[in-house]
């Protein structure tokens, strides 16, 4: 039987279809490819190696919103000797009545009850007021050169330079004992009362009045032990977990330290100020957290340079800062002036009229009192309160 031949033609055709239908075979997997790796099918483009760690982006950083405190005036005096005043006296004026200017030393907030209690160190007398800051009556201690005064565990301590000794009144008044200092005050007679986590009386003695970190501790047991002398360094105060010393805050390291008993650093972190302010530190709460006065230089008269406190920045123990307090606020609505009007020149001590030892308590609630004196409005005590 003759070979018979296949046209050309056929064979070009069947090779023509048998190539698309591979080209269309091959489009049909890229495009499967494709759409598992989440690619638009008509883009050809490299495709990255797949990461396998599941590692995530983090997720943005949210801005922090601060607390926000309200200012209210609680308490206010007039200078004077009568009911509800108290006392004001000039030391070492010349003819102009230029001097020292002495009014109440200090106060404290009984956490118990809320009620204030006014260190009338001029008439020798304390006075309080209830939690509304409403008066209800003083009473005589006839104790002179009077500091610093402290509410604990039911009782009134006082603390006086001039008698080197600590006082401890029941809340009604009655003296119920003494506690003599060893030795003679070594500096300026800047001193301070404070407790520890025991109880134990602390009272701390400047050696340097203008060294915020030199101080010397006495420290004498609940029940009226002995003193011992202690050589730490810094501020006092203490939270419901224990007692702590603060260093460091100042001119030049701008660090706020937090440090045991043995004076070894536990916690430290810097606090952003601009050069002509300075930091003061204010106290814990008993959260621990940390309350300071920052003040800034506003004007100088002779050799003297004037500063007032413009903010309370409260800080957690981490240093993550938690609030900023205007101060001026209060003071401003008061007076109806720019802040740095109501600067006054007579006394120099951040601005205010008399020179006090204990200006600002923190109580267990994170109420903010602080006190401020005027040559013509006399005393006042303004309170800041946590609204959010």
């Amino acid at each position: 039987m003759p070979k018979q031949n296949i046209p050309k033609k056929i064979l070009i055709a069947v090779f023509i279809v048998a190539l698309a239908l591979i080209i269309e075979f091959l489009i049909f997997q890229f495009s499967e490819i494709k759409k598992r790796n989440n690619l638009p099918v008509d883009v050809v483009e490299n495709v990255e190696p797949v990461d396998n760690n599941n590692n995530q982006e983090p997720d943005p950083i949210e801005p922090v919103e601060l607390e926000t405190y309200e200012a209210e005036l609680f308490v206010e005096a007039e200078w004077g000797e009568g009911v509800g005043e108290v006392g004001i006296e000039s030391f070492g004026g010349d003819e102009s009545g230029a001097g020292l200017v002495y009014g109440p030393q200090s106060f404290d907030v009984n956490d118990n009850n809320n009620h204030l209690f006014i260190l009338d160190s001029i008439n020798e007398r304390v006075i309080e007021y209830d939690k509304s800051g409403k008066y209800l009556r003083d009473f005589v201690i006839g104790i002179g050169g009077t500091t610093d005064i402290k509410i604990q565990d039911g009782y009134i301590y006082i603390l006086s330079f001039g008698s080197d000794t600590v006082y401890k009144h029941s809340m009604s008044g009655e003296m119920l004992d003494s506690y003599s200092l060893p030795g003679k005050n070594p500096g300026m007679g800047n001193e301070g009362i404070e407790f520890d986590e025991n109880g134990n009386i602390m009272v701390e003695i400047s050696i340097d009045n203008y060294n915020d970190d030199d101080y010397l501790f006495y420290e004498i047991g609940k029940n009226g032990d002995e003193w011992k002398t202690n050589s730490y360094k810094g501020n006092i105060s203490r939270d419901k977990k224990g007692f702590y010393f603060t260093g460091g805050i100042g001119w030049a390291t701008r660090t706020v330290q937090i440090k045991d008993r043995a004076g070894l650093i536990q916690k430290e972190f810097a606090i952003e100020l601009s050069k002509r302010a300075y930091a003061s530190y204010e106290g814990f709460d008993k959260e621990g957290n940390i309350y300071l006065s920052i003040g800034y230089e506003y004007g100088s008269v002779g050799d003297d340079d004037y500063y007032i406190d413009d903010f309370f920045w409260k800080y957690n123990k981490s240093g993550k800062l938690l609030s900023e307090i205007d101060q001026s606020i209060p003071l401003q609505e008061l007076f109806k002036k720019p802040k740095s009007d109501i600067l006054t020149k007579k006394s120099g001590c951040n601005g205010y009229y008399t020179r006090e030892f204990r200006r600002t308590r923190i109580t267990n609630s994170e109420d903010i009192y602080w006190m401020a004196t005027f040559e013509n409005e006399g005393l006042k005590i303004f309170k800041y309160s946590q609204i959010n």
